[in-house]
C-alpha cells in the first residue's frame, strides 16, 4: 500500500460524530462498490485513532497505485459532506514496520431474533422456539461500529470493526466493499 488519502471528520456541535461516520462511510462504500471487479477491491481502509470502543475521527484509504485513488474521485463522492470533513490530497505512504488488519466482526443475534428465525425455519411457534434456546447467553459486542446500509440488499446494520495487529505486511490485497479484510493488512503510522 504505497499511497493513501486521509479524511478527518470535523467535530460539530449540531452533528454527532457517529452520524457523520454513517454518512461518510456510506459514500465510501458506494465508491468501493463502483470499483469492485470480480468481487475484489484492491483498496483498503484504516482507522489511525482506533481504540477499544472508539474509531476516532480519521479514516485512511490505501492503494498500491496512485491511479486507483485518483479514479475514486473523493471530492465528488464526498461533496455533500465537505463542510463536515477535511480531505487531504493523495500522499505516499511513509515507511513503517507496523501493520494492522481491520476486519468486520459479525453480530450474534439476540434470543428474540434467533427465536423468530427458528420459528420461521422450523415452522414452530415463537414460544416453542424461544423455549428451545432458553438459557443461551448472548455475548454483547464491545467493538466500535458504524451504522451502515448495504447497497445490494438495502438492509441496515452496525458494521463492527475489529483491529488485529500484524507484525508484517501481507501479500494479499483483497478487501470487501467496506474496505475491510480478514487477511489483508494496511500500514499503521
Amino acid at each position: 500500500m504505497k499511497y493513501y488519502v486521509e479524511i478527518t471528520l470535523l467535530h460539530s456541535p449540531e452533528i454527532p460524530i457517529h452520524f457523520l461516520w454513517e454518512k461518510v462511510y456510506r459514500q465510501i462504500h458506494i465508491g468501493f462498490a463502483e470499483i469492485e471487479k470480480d468481487g475484489k477491491i484492491e483498496v483498503g481502509v484504516s482507522f489511525p485513532e482506533y481504540e477499544e470502543k472508539w474509531l476516532g475521527n480519521k479514516l485512511r484509504i490505501f492503494a498500491n497505485e496512485r491511479e486507483k485513488l485518483e479514479d475514486f474521485n473523493f471530492k465528488k463522492l464526498l461533496a455533500r459532506l465537505s463542510d463536515y470533513i477535511h480531505l487531504k490530497s493523495i500522499k505516499e505512504t511513509p515507511e513503517t514496520n507496523e501493520y494492522a488488519i481491520f476486519k468486520c466482526q459479525k453480530i450474534k443475534p439476540n434470543n428474540e431474533c434467533l427465536a423468530r428465525r427458528i420459528s420461521k425455519r422450523k415452522n414452530v411457534s415463537y414460544d416453542d422456539a424461544l423455549e428451545s434456546i432458553k438459557g443461551r447467553v448472548v455475548k454483547k459486542h464491545s467493538l466500535p461500529f458504524i451504522n451502515t446500509q448495504s447497497i445490494s440488499s438495502g438492509s441496515k446494520f452496525p458494521l463492527l470493526i475489529e483491529r488485529l495487529s500484524s507484525k508484517e505486511k501481507t501479500e494479499s490485497e483483497s478487501f470487501t466493499s467496506y474496505g475491510l479484510s480478514s487477511i489483508s493488512s494496511v500500514p499503521i503510522f
